[in-house]
């Protein structure tokens, strides 16, 4: 079975729920820019940002503050994608999920994951602070963490010939090990 691309932190989550409760189903994973826990202050900072989506015309500033936050405010055709959807979403819905998944506790199944993950950072993202990936590293058996040095939260969108070639690689690899409690490598 193909591992399940986890592009969006909520599918990154459900990637790991399916990894950790599934494990013969799951072979190997792909999680991008994902958390399972913010320190306190990180928190409060992204959880103020969705407060937006609730007041009258914040969702024009919450987005202008999410793409800068995710370091691709300077990519026209993500901006401009990304500008285009806000007449589709539910602020309130979209509000609401994510207070729901910062509060949604995920650790403990963590160590019940068997398959190899690959965890890339684009390196240039102020959304998902550098220590989630480090700390999604120490919490697997198996991972290995790439960061994208020219990429902020959509690496896959930003530079995806770069993107594609990582995730080639990674799916290619007969096996994944750490050589040391974390194994990080930066293209």
């Amino acid at each position: 079975m193909n591992p399940p691309p986890c592009a969006a932190c909520p599918r990154a989550r459900a990637g790991l729920a399916l990894a950790s409760r599934r494990p013969a189903r799951v072979e190997r994973m792909i999680v991008v820019n994902a958390f399972v826990h913010l320190e306190p202050e990180d928190r409060a900072s992204r959880l103020a940002l969705y407060d937006l989506l609730g007041e009258p015309g914040g969702v024009t500033e919450w987005a202008q503050q999410l793409l800068e936050r995710m370091g691709v405010s300077d990519r026209p055709a993500i901006v401009r994608g990304f500008m285009r959807s806000l007449a589709t979403i539910d602020p309130a819905h979209i509000r609401r999920l994510f207070t729901e998944l910062v509060a949604y506790e995920q650790g403990p199944e963590l160590a019940q994951i068997a398959c190899p993950v690959l965890i890339v950072r684009g390196e240039r993202d102020g959304f998902v602070p550098a220590y989630c990936a480090h700390d999604l590293n120490q919490r697997l058996r198996a991972s290995v963490i790439v960061g994208m040095t020219r990429c902020g939260h959509l690496p896959y969108l930003e530079d995806p010939v770069a993107f594609n070639g990582i995730a080639a690689a990674f799916l290619a690899e007969p096996s994944v090990t750490r050589t040391g409690p974390l194994a990080v490598e930066r293209r």
